[in-house]
């Protein structure tokens, strides 16, 4: 996790761990919380039917956290756009992954 998204992502009132399309290590959960702060899990459906995420994302400071590189997945572009159509803002914080790693 970089700098920057550990930074942001204390500084949200709310904060979820996409869980299904990478997952952390059980080892490394607990270390998360101690980095940004309490964190809820979302599976595939909180995310792909995004209501109520969108919901607190109207009202408050939301974090999705996913590791790696959050737009690899097509869920995760299709958030995006809900978010561009709806008036809901957003910033992409890109993750590390082996391949940005690798070059």
């Amino acid at each position: 996790m970089t700098e920057r998204a550990r930074g942001v992502a204390k500084e949200c009132s709310k904060r979820f761990l996409e869980g299904y399309t990478a997952i952390l290590p059980p080892s490394e959960e607990e270390r998360l919380e101690s980095v940004v702060g309490s964190w809820e899990r979302l599976m595939r459906n909180d995310v792909e039917e995004p209501d109520e995420l969108l919901g607190l994302a109207r009202t408050r400071s939301v974090a999705l956290l996913i590791v790696g590189d959050p737009m690899q997945a097509t869920t995760h572009i299709d958030l995006e756009e809900r978010c561009a159509e709806e008036g809901i803002g957003f910033h992409v914080i890109p993750g590390l992954t082996a391949t940005a790693l690798a070059v």
